[in-house]
């Protein structure tokens, strides 16, 4: 029975707990101050680190011609339900891929020997970058603003980094816009050379034809041949008329009569063969003037379509050309990178009283594992001596 109440005693309560805490108030307090004091010397150790920082904007987008062609044929798209084919959604590229790329990053690694500043000559390359991408922040605020921030244990020197940072940023920039631009001009210089090879072989299709046809004008020579046509029927039935008459009054035998039918069969002649003949309207008899007619019509159709993309290519590859050779920025500075009047970090405050916290922590951690270890110990070896 006093062999269970001593068990009973011993386990694991609050106020056990916090006796024990007590008894180990020394050992607690002794661990917090040299965990502390330990951090504080390592703190203080630390180099100051400054921050320098420029606010950057892209340009207000004019639109160029690409662009609104694009822009048309995407809602042509969208009018037959092909959306998908007709939107990428936003820009071709942003701005955060250049400014995150790794050709700058290098360049700028290289340009100020960070791997001697920060010690890492001997190591490999990509831990170097990896150092400068922890000294490195760059953001996009919600405004359209870009933020590049880069930290170095000088303040003028971190000014430097930041200045040459946004100019590589540029230049990067403008080198894909002078590729892009370049293979625009390329594409389009060899598809207005297309259209004019095509433009030529129509016109010298149409030529020929308009020339072995007598072709000058068709909706014109429609017109005529329509009219003098008519008058032709017009008068045949007139003359008929008029025949029908004499016969009437002096008979068919009567000279007058017969006069009246030879103009007759004349005039149907005339007819006759304007319908059936080449000559009337052009080199071509009136009942394959249809087939004529519509040939001529695609040819011309097709001359004109491709005088209009000739049109419509004409300024765009002046637009190609002329962005190849322009000189543009990608990004603005709209506030300018100052040399740091105080550290940026480390923050040392914080460092303490995170180490004073942790490490207080900790030693109750260790005191509450010990205090449970002696009452395990304690009913292994009463547990034994029982059995």
């Amino acid at each position: 029975m006093e062999q269970n109440e001593v068990v009973k005693s011993e386990d694991f309560s609050t106020m056990a707990v916090a006796v024990e805490l007590f008894k180990w108030k020394w050992f607690i307090i002794a661990f917090t101050l040299i965990i502390t004091i330990g951090a504080a010397i390592y703190a203080f150790k630390l180099p100051n680190w400054y921050a320098s920082t420029v606010s950057l904007v892209p340009p207000k987008s004019s639109g160029s011609m690409l662009e609104s062609a694009m822009g048309n044929i995407g809602s042509v798209l969208k009018e037959f339900g092909m959306t998908k084919l007709g939107n990428k959604g936003g820009d071709n590229y942003s701005y955060t891929v250049i400014l995150n790329s790794r050709t700058i990053k290098d360049s700028i690694i290289n340009h100020f020997n960070l791997a001697k500043e920060y010690g890492m000559e001997n190591l490999r390359y990509s831990a170097v970058r990896d150092a400068f991408d922890d000294n490195l922040e760059i953001s996009l605020e919600n405004d359209g603003n870009f933020f590049i921030t880069i930290y170095d244990q000088d303040p003028n020197k971190a000014v430097e980094m930041v200045n040459y940072y946004y100019q590589l940023t540029n230049s990067l920039s403008q080198n894909i816009f002078r590729n892009e631009s370049r293979i625009n001009r390329e594409y389009l210089e060899t598809r207005l050379k297309s259209t004019d090879e095509t433009i030529i072989k129509i016109s010298d299709t149409l030529q020929v034809f308009s020339a072995n046809k007598k072709i000058i004008s068709p909706m014109e020579q429609a017109k005529a041949v329509s009219a003098a046509l008519s008058e032709l029927k017009a008068e045949q039935m007139k003359q008929d008329i008029v025949y029908q008459l004499l016969k009437n009054k002096y008979g068919e035998q009567d000279p007058t009569t017969k006069l009246q039918k030879t103009s007759i069969e004349e005039l149907n002649k005339k007819i006759n063969e304007a319908e059936t003949k080449p000559g009337f309207a052009g080199n071509f008899s009136l009942d394959k003037s249809g087939e004529v007619g519509i040939k001529y019509l695609k040819l011309y159709a097709q001359l004109e379509t491709f005088t209009k993309v000739k049109t419509f290519l004409l300024p765009m590859l002046e637009e190609a050309k002329l962005n190849e050779y322009r000189e543009t920025y990608s990004l603005f500075v709209l506030d300018k990178p100052l040399p740091a009047d105080k550290k940026s970090r480390p923050k040392r405050s914080v460092i303490l009283g995170g180490a004073a916290i942790g490490s207080f922590a900790f030693s109750l951690f260790l005191v509450v594992i010990i205090y449970n270890l002696r009452i395990f110990s304690r009913k292994l070896k009463q547990f034994k001596s029982k059995n």
